[in-house]
Formats: C-alpha cells, sequence, structure tokens
C-alpha cells in the first residue's frame, strides 16, 4: 500500500522556502531508519523546507511521481537501491540524491543528461579489511564466495579484488550456483591453505550460513555485512542507517541553501560501521579479538 505523508518543517523567517521529495521503492525496514536521521538533520534549526514523503511505491509509480516532482520539488531523494536504475535513466531537473547500501562505483548518474547524483553510500570496505587483519592476524589466502545470479556480486568482486591487490592478499574467487556448491569450497578450504573465507552479499547464501560454516571446520568465515553472523559468521559489518540518514540530509541541506549542485558533491560514505562479531564462533576456532575491537564491537549469538 502506498503511504503519501506531507511532513511540513516549522516556519522560519530567515529561511528561504523549498520544497523536497523523498520516495523509496516497495516494502523496507531500512529506509524508515534513514528517514529518521533525515529528519533530525532538516529539522533541526533550518526550517522553512517542505518535504513530502512517497512510502513504499511501485517502480511503475516511482517513474510517475519523478515525472510530477520534476516540475515541482528543489530536490529529490531517495532510499533504495533498486530505485538507482530508474533515476539514472530519467530526465530530471531537480538535483537528485539517492542512499545506497551498496555503492557502485563509478557513483551513478542521469545518462540522459549526465548531471550527477548525489550519494551517500555504505561503505568502504578498507576498514572492514582492516579489521579482519587485527582479529585474525593471518590472512594471506581468501577465498571469496559469491552467487553466480546475484545482481551484487559483480560489487562484492570488485570491492574484494581492489582490497586484496593493496594488501598482497591471493584471492580465489568462487562464483556458485548454491549453498552445496558453496560448502564443498568450504570443505577443500583448509587443504588449501586458505585462511579465511569471505561471504558475499547474496541472500540466499547468508540465510543458510550455518551449514557453510560447519562445511568450513577451523577456517574463519568472515562477511563485509552482518546478516550471517547469527548463523555462525566470525565477523560482520552492520551499517548506521541513521547516521546515514543524516549525511544524506546535510547534502540536501547543502545544495539548498548554498546552492551546491551537480558536479560539486562530495561522495559521502559512513567509513566507520559497526563491527558484529560471533564470540562462539571465535571461541571455537581460539581466535583472539583485541580489546580495542572487543570494546567497539556487537556481539551475536
Amino acid at each position: 500500500m502506498t503511504l503519501l505523508i506531507f511532513y511540513s518543517l516549522p516556519p522560519s523567517a530567515s529561511a528561504q522556502s523549498h520544497q523536497v521529495g523523498l520516495a523509496w521503492v516497495g516494502s523496507s525496514k531500512v529506509a524508515p531508519k534513514i528517514l529518521k536521521g533525515f529528519k533530525e538533520i532538516l529539522g533541526g534549526y533550518y526550517a522553512g523546507i517542505g518535504l513530502e514523503i512517497r512510502e513504499g511505491v511501485s517502480e511503475d509509480e516511482l517513474k510517475k511521481i519523478l515525472k510530477e516532482w520534476n516540475q515541482s520539488k528543489d530536490a529529490i531523494v531517495l532510499l533504495d537501491d533498486a530505485a538507482v536504475k530508474i533515476l539514472e535513466n530519467t530526465s530530471i531537473t531537480p538535483q537528485t540524491f539517492i542512499a545506497t547500501r551498496f555503492l557502485k562505483f563509478p557513483p551513478p548518474i542521469h545518462t540522459k543528461t549526465k548531471k550527477p547524483i548525489g550519494v551517500s553510500g555504505l561503505p568502504t570496505a578498507g576498514y572492514q579489511f582492516d579489521i579482519f587483519e587485527a582479529i585474525l592476524e593471518k590472512i594471506e589466502k581468501v577465498a571469496l564466495i559469491v552467487s553466480k545470479d546475484a545482481s551484487l556480486s559483480v560489487f562484492d568482486i570488485s570491492m574484494a579484488k581492489s582490497l586484496t591487490k593493496g594488501k598482497g592478499i591471493n584471492l580465489e574467487i568462487h562464483r556458485v550456483e548454491g549453498i552445496e556448491e558453496a560448502k564443498e569450497i568450504a570443505k577443500k578450504a583448509e587443504s588449501d591453505s586458505v585462511d579465511a573465507i569471505l561471504l558475499g552479499s547474496d541472500e540466499k547464501l547468508n540465510k543458510k550460513a550455518k551449514s557453510l560454516v560447519e562445511a568450513a571446520g577451523k577456517i574463519p568465515v568472515i562477511s563485509f555485512y552482518s546478516e550471517g553472523v547469527k548463523k555462525g559468521v566470525a565477523i560482520g559489518f552492520r551499517p548506521d542507517y541513521f547516521k546515514l540518514g543524516m549525511s544524506l540530509g546535510r547534502q540536501v541541506l547543502e545544495h539548498l541553501l548554498t546552492g551546491l549542485k551537480d558536479k560539486d558533491f562530495p561522495l559521502s560514505l559512513d567509513k566507520n560501521p559497526s563491527v558484529i562479531i560471533n564470540p562462539d564462533t571465535l571461541d571455537r576456532l581460539n581466535i583472539h579479538v583485541p580489546f580495542e575491537i572487543m570494546e567497539q564491537a556487537d556481539l551475536e549469538h
């Protein structure tokens, strides 16, 4: 069901009136969290901004909304990854922004107008590999397991390649049909002198991470994401969606209040997502977590 909300911030004598449209496609647990951070910025000491929210629309509805907002809004904000392709292929006059969990490189642009899209994204993975190395100590060979048919596998591979190359880590890439093929790779990891198995972002693989962890035996399974940690993945990361929303809000405000636009937008990234560890898995593998990491980590059993 589509929910239409008009959210007007308190009026201010010093603030010029601006109109912002914000939407996301389909059901989402993440978008409301991003929206809360976004409102925190726009509803602070800035005012005179009218915010229209279209919540949980279909892709066809979004296309119609964008045409409508093209004439009536000063800025357009989308809160989900599915909308990126629609936004890229739509001619839009107002400046556009997107909050995305899985940032692609180079950042998206409108293919018709070549206008850049303001991006608040997650995450830079250099931080994640620093954590992996600090906990695992030896990480010279990594087996990356991704799904053959998952759209985000390309992102997982690109990110892992760039990071392991810079650190001198030998990366093996395995594109699998499903969990059974992944388990066979995991069973051979120890004999293949693999130091860690890096699990990609595919939802189906993460849902069955428990059997993959069991197949890996003494080899730790790690991830850039948090979904598999409850199922035995040793280390993962969880983005702070409220903080992401605040970052997005700052970008929009900078555009509305200073006129910053197009190529001037910086790429806003959450460089320090929360570390999530499974203490039971780490204890079983006899892996010690440095105190400074344990102090800031969230535990998932």
